[in-house]
């Protein structure tokens, strides 16, 4: 797959920025979400980074694939250039995967991120803001489409 290939080097500059979460999971992408507990957008956006830097393939139904920004990457261009489903599905998987695969490689810890607050909100999307070890800030982007919470963008 020559899109995961280009994932990957996202992620590899995405980490650069970034140190400090990881620890494999498992799941299933592309399965249908399973009922959760309505969250605020700050607990939503924990609880879903936490998951992808896991590897836990059900995260894949949280994420806006569509418009989907990591580290200043359009992610979601990629996703939606893939003709059907079953690709969609083997993207979805591939990413997951490399992105927590990214984190094990560093050395990190999720648990390493600290002082989740929210930056900005409004009807349509949210913005919460993470610090990391090294002391910078991770902002994760959250849409709100249809009642549904999504992340969009990870900067």
């Amino acid at each position: 797959m020559n899109r995961s290939i280009h994932i990957g080097v996202s992620l590899t500059l995405f980490l650069a920025l970034v140190p400090g979460c990881h620890a494999p999971g498992g799941g299933v992408a592309g399965a249908p979400p399973s009922p959760r507990i309505a969250l605020n957008d700050t607990e939503f956006a924990k609880q879903t980074f936490v998951a992808l830097a896991k590897g836990d393939q059900s995260v894949a139904n949280d994420i806006d694939w569509e418009n989907f920004q990591v580290a200043g990457q359009d992610v979601g261009s990629k996703y939606s250039a893939f003709p059907d489903e079953p690709n969609r599905i083997g993207f979805r998987t591939a990413f997951v995967t490399s992105f927590s695969t990214s984190f094990h490689g560093s050395g990190g810890s999720e648990t390493a991120l600290t002082n989740w607050k929210s930056l900005s909100e409004n009807p349509t999307q949210s913005v919460i803001s993470v610090d990391t070890p090294r002391g910078t800030q991770l902002h994760l982007t959250i849409s709100k489409k249809g009642g549904a919470q999504k992340l969009a963008g990870i900067q």
